[in-house]
């Protein structure tokens, strides 16, 4: 896929403003699915640790909100000039793990259940 600059600066405008317009937008949504087919739709996460998951998600590794220019690009140079993936395909649970959502949920449900007592 060409990346124009234009397709940069819609990059930009929406990581300031509405990061959910770039998750619509038809570009991103093809360049999503090339990249659950090169991955063959499982969860390189789960793959690297000999497990099978179906990815549901493609994450980017350089956050989009923080390295907008990167948005649409799988591959990127890291700060030692070595071609790195940016886009993976990932499971939800890892997905969520990679941003630490629900962190603390297991945690709150255990501290609750143990503070009621039945006596």
């Amino acid at each position: 896929m060409t990346i124009t600059k234009a397709d940069i600066e819609r990059c930009k405008a929406a990581a300031k403003t509405d990061v959910y317009q770039f998750y619509k937008w038809s570009k991103w949504l093809r360049l999503r699915e090339e990249v659950l087919r090169m991955d063959k739709y499982e969860c390189q996460k789960c793959k690297a640790m000999h497990r099978y998951s179906p990815a549901q998600t493609v994450h980017h590794v350089y956050e989009f909100r923080k390295y907008p220019k990167y948005g649409l690009s799988i591959y990127v140079e890291n700060e030692n000039g070595v071609k790195v993936r940016n886009l993976v395909s990932l499971c939800n649970r890892c997905h969520n793990a990679e941003h630490e959502r629900f962190k603390n949920h297991s945690n709150m449900i255990k501290k609750v259940m143990n503070e009621e007592r039945w006596d």
